[in-house]
This record gives structure tokens, sequence and C-alpha cells, in this order.
């Protein structure tokens, strides 16, 4: 039961060594970003102080389109109820989408 004990207090140890050191920045990463006015604003750095996790860092995943979620279109803010080739429409209002998908109106 000891043994037990120690092994879960090296292993919370190790956990938060590991934490701390990804949430550290590196020599070549400043820690602040000092804008003095003079510099063009429309820069690569970022202008505010904070990290970036791993999470966010990741690439984004592609876009959840209709043909594969339908219910995507029901969505509150949706450009519409009904799918028309991966995009979310309303039948009733689009001009290329008359009544129904791929008619366009007159």
């Amino acid at each position: 039961m000891k043994a037990l004990n120690i092994l879960i207090m090296l292993a919370l140890l190790m956990a938060l060594t590991i934490t701390n050191l990804s949430a550290t920045p590196s020599d070549d990463e400043p820690l602040f970003f000092h804008n003095d006015g003079d510099e063009d604003r429309s820069q690569d750095e970022p202008t505010s102080v904070g990290f970036t996790s791993r999470f966010l860092a990741q690439k984004p995943r592609a876009p959840m389109t209709c043909d594969r979620y339908p219910r995507v279109c029901r969505a509150a803010g949706s450009a519409g109820p009904d799918c028309c080739k991966k995009r979310c429409v309303n039948v009733k209002t689009d001009w290329f989408n008359c009544g129904m998908c791929g008619k366009k109106c007159r």
C-alpha cells in the first residue's frame, strides 16, 4: 500500500512538472511584447500577452457540412433549414434554390 501511495505521488509530481515546463516560454520567445507606437501594427506578432495552449495550436478541423450532418442547418444562426450542395439555404427565399435544390428562380 505504501508503494502505491509513492507511485501516485510520483505520477502527480511528474504531471505538475510537465505542465509547468510547457507553460514556460523558451529563451527565443519573449514574455512581453512592447509596442512603442513606432512600429506598423500589421506585424505577425501578437499584441497581447499570453500563451497559446497546445490544444488551440492544433490545426482546425474541417467545417461541419450539412451533407454529413444535416442537423447543422437547423442550428441558430444558420443560413437556412435546407441543405443544398453542402450549404445551408432557405429554399423559400434563395434565388438559386427556388422551392427545391438546384432550381433557379425566374
